[in-house]
């Protein structure tokens, strides 16, 4: 698996802070809920004879006792609520920091399961997102296999991103090997806005001009000894097949500003990290999958092919693997080919000329 990259600190911070402060009230309000009060305490039944003054006491210790654990939810439930003064701020302050020291391990569960909640709210809130948004980034994305393939992914990059990098060439490769896999590249950025808003401009300037050609493009501007600069990207652009000059001419003028744009709005909505990748099930929908050796992604199209889950983690053997992927080649190799009517009329026209051919040697022969 590859590890996502340039994810912004700030949303991280947020989230981890906002777990941190839920978390802490609940463990908070779970100890005075949990403290043990007299009124708790077992009986002792030898002293059965309580003097008026004793009674009157215990009564007003019980009183006590009964308004602190009422003024302690209230606190709790204010502080929950986020409505607290600077003096309950404190006293929740060091509540929290006694309990860090003494309970650290609850704390720690608590806080890791509070984080894991909020990712997963998170990362479905976003799959739903990519789900509305999917005609918008698919018409500027960089293709990489048939249409026909089973597995279709879309996967949001970096250009300035080295993992997003060896996607591409995951991508090209499989796209040689097989016909099971299409790959979509929507190119954004987070961090970079400069170095990475000029590597897309000169692939959506190629794309501009050829969509074959600008996947070609991409997977030369991810080479190692690919330069980054205008001179560069002329020769690639040439090498590729494309006009250099008009290629030139686009890339000054920002002709493709408009789809970087375009692209950098989506992502700010859907991506935390590069590569992010969403990938389309059996049933149409998209779901968010991680980044995976080329075998994972053939496990991924063999799954949607029998329409099973896809958002757990690949874990088929390399035998297991290729023996599905014989099954399932030795299955379309097997399935007739409906001849189109056009084909037919062709054929039988050609028999008709055979037959007439045919017939004069005939009566050639009795001449």
């Amino acid at each position: 698996m590859e590890n996502q990259e340039n994810t912004p600190p700030q949303k991280n911070q947020k989230n981890m802070m906002a777990a941190i402060g839920v978390t802490a009230v609940a463990v908070v309000a779970y100890l005075i809920m949990s403290k043990p009060h007299s009124s708790d305490r077992p009986v002792d039944n030898k002293k059965t004879e309580i003097s008026q003054s004793e009674k009157e006491t215990s009564e007003a210790k019980s009183s006590d006792e009964g308004k602190t654990k009422s003024e302690s939810l209230a606190a709790s439930s204010i502080a929950m609520s986020g409505k607290f003064n600077e003096e309950q701020t404190k006293q929740i302050e060091e509540v929290v920091l006694e309990l860090v020291k003494s309970k650290s391990d609850v704390f720690m569960k608590a806080m890791q399961e509070g984080m894991q909640k909020q990712q997963e709210k998170d990362r479905d809130e976003k799959v739903k997102a990519a789900s509305v948004l999917k005609d918008e980034f698919e018409k500027n994305a960089v293709t990489f296999g048939p249409k026909s393939a089973t597995l279709k992914l879309f996967a949001f990059i970096d250009l300035s991103c080295p993992h997003c990098h060896n996607l591409v060439k995951i991508a090209s490769d499989l796209s040689k090997k097989t016909k099971m896999v299409q790959f979509h590249f929507v190119i954004g950025s987070l961090l970079n806005p400069e170095p990475s808003e000029n590597l897309a401009n000169a692939v959506y300037t190629a794309r501009l001009q050829d969509g074959d050609k600008a996947a070609q493009f991409l997977l030369g501007l991810v080479d190692e000894k690919q330069g980054s600069d205008k001179a560069s990207f002329l020769l690639l652009a040439d090498k590729v097949g494309l006009d250099s000059k008009k290629f030139g001419t686009d890339f000054d003028k920002g002709t493709a500003k408009s789809v970087i744009n375009s692209n950098n709005t989506v992502v700010q909505k859907l991506i935390d990290g590069f590569p992010t990748i969403f990938a389309q099930n059996s049933d149409g929908k998209l779901v968010n999958v991680p980044p995976s050796r080329p075998e994972g992604y053939l496990e991924l199209a063999i799954r949607v092919k029998k329409g099973e889950d896809i958002t757990q983690s690949p874990k088929m053997t390399q035998e297991e693997l290729d023996k599905e992927i014989k099954a399932i080649n030795n299955t379309s190799d097997s399935t007739p080919t409906k001849k189109s009517e056009k084909d037919t009329k062709s054929s039988k026209a050609e028999e008709k000329k055979d037959d007439v051919k045919s017939e004069d040697k005939k009566d050639s022969a009795k001449d």
